[in-house]
């Protein structure tokens, strides 16, 4: 069930409607496992385990846990982009809560993880219970907005302010130690500080070797 407050009041609603509503899932989804299969780390010792298999430092600890401690940085670069959707809330974007190792699991071994129940979850946990709370989550804050009527085109026509995410651009890549220069030409760097060449080989041409 996913419980959240919206203009003071409650809205109580089921994981298959969140999923539909935020656009998540389509009718078809809903019955497959890709739905049904509700993944979630077992204990705290897995979720441990699974931190020590991609960072660096001392074992995790929910309040301690850091960005920076990521091994890989393409995984740094991936949790930037999750920090912005699906992981969206007003705090030390260095940070990295259960939540979001939950989802970077899941990426990194390849595990179905039924993103309408976490988002579920997520309201639950980050929405708050006081009136001054606010909501998080972002953009699928404003898909539910639109579908109760809140976000309206008059509402969005009188907005004086529209919130642009970070960019991640090239001085950010750098400074996450993503890219390095190589003979004046940036380049990516990957685990175990491999450059990556920037184009992918050129196709071998079998009319060479006649």
């Amino acid at each position: 069930m996913a419980q959240f407050r919206w203009g003071r009041k409650w809205h109580r609603w089921s994981v298959t409607k969140l999923g539909r509503t935020l656009g998540i899932y389509t009718d078809e989804e809903i019955n497959t496992e890709i739905f049904t299969n509700i993944y979630k780390f077992r204990s705290d010792q897995q979720r441990a385990d699974f931190w020590a298999q991609v960072a660096d430092g001392p074992p995790y600890e929910v309040r301690k846990a850091k960005t920076s401690r990521l091994r890989d940085p393409l995984l740094r670069v991936l949790h930037q982009v999750m920090r912005h959707t699906i992981c969206g809330r007003m705090d030390s974007s260095g940070n990295y809560p259960t939540p979001d190792v939950l989802f970077l699991c899941s990426i990194v071994n390849r595990l179905h993880v039924n993103l309408a129940a976490r988002m579920a979850e997520f309201f639950l946990n980050i929405a708050g219970w006081s009136t001054s709370s606010e909501i998080h989550g972002g953009e699928y804050v404003t898909q539910l907005a639109h579908s109760l009527g809140v976000m309206t085109d008059e509402v969005v026509n009188g907005l004086t302010l529209v919130h642009v995410g970070g960019e991640v651009d090239l001085r950010s890549l750098k400074s996450m130690g993503l890219v390095v220069d190589t003979q004046n030409v940036p380049r990516l760097r990957g685990l175990n500080g491999e450059i990556r060449h920037p184009l992918p080989p050129l196709p071998h041409d079998e009319d060479e070797d006649v």
